[in-house]
C-alpha cells in the first residue's frame, strides 16, 4: 500500500473550502428566515388592519378599531408585560371589553423607548368607506450592519392598508 504524500498547497484546501460553503449556506438561511419574519409581520398586519377597518365600517370609535387591531395583531406584540392571568383568548376577550383597564398589553402595544417596535394604526373616513393603515414600526427585522450592506438609510417596516365600504350608507336615507 502506498502512502499518498501530499503537496503544500493542497493541505488545507478542503477545509478552506467547506467553510466557505458553510458560510454562504448559513447566510442564505439567515436570509431565508428574514423573510419569513417579513412575511408573517406583514400578513398579521393586514390582518389587523381588516379588524380595524371592519370595526370603522361598522360605526365603532377609532378606540375601539384600535382595539380590534391590537388584539388582531397579538402575534407579532412582542411579550405579554400586563397584570392579566390567563391564556391568550381570554385575554383577549377582556381587553376588547375593557381596554387598557383590562391590564392587558404588549411590548408593542405601548412601547417605552423612541426605537423600540410600536404597532401603530392609522385610519380615517373617505367618501365611501374606510381607510386603515397598520405598520410595525421599528421592527426589528434587518441588522443595521445587513441594512448598510444592501445600501437601505433605515429598515423597511411591515405594512399594511385595507380600504372597507361604509355599509352604513346602504341604510341611511341622504
Amino acid at each position: 500500500m502506498k502512502k499518498r504524500i501530499y503537496k503544500r498547497k493542497e493541505s488545507g484546501a478542503i477545509t478552506l473550502e467547506a467553510v466557505v460553503v458553510l458560510c454562504v449556506l448559513f447566510f442564505a438561511f439567515f436570509s431565508f428566515l428574514q423573510i419569513w419574519n417579513w412575511a408573517i409581520a406583514k400578513n398579521f398586519c393586514h390582518y389587523a388592519a381588516y379588524y380595524a377597518s371592519k370595526a370603522m365600517g361598522l360605526g365603532y370609535k377609532i378606540n375601539f378599531a384600535r382595539r380590534a387591531a391590537r388584539v388582531a395583531a397579538i402575534p407579532i406584540s412582542g411579550a405579554s408585560r400586563g397584570s392579566f392571568q390567563g391564556n391568550e383568548k381570554l385575554a383577549a376577550q377582556e381587553y376588547m371589553s375593557r381596554g387598557d383597564g383590562s391590564g392587558v398589553w404588549y411590548t408593542n402595544w405601548y412601547p417605552q423607548r423612541a426605537k423600540d417596535p410600536e404597532i401603530h394604526l392609522n385610519g380615517h373616513k373617505q367618501n365611501e368607506g374606510f381607510y386603515t393603515r397598520v405598520t410595525l414600526r421599528h421592527a426589528p427585522l434587518l441588522h443595521e450592519a445587513i441594512g448598510k450592506i444592501m445600501s437601505l438609510s433605515e429598515n423597511p417596516y411591515p405594512s399594511e392598508t385595507v380600504d372597507f365600504y361604509d355599509y352604513g350608507k346602504i341604510y341611511i336615507d341622504e
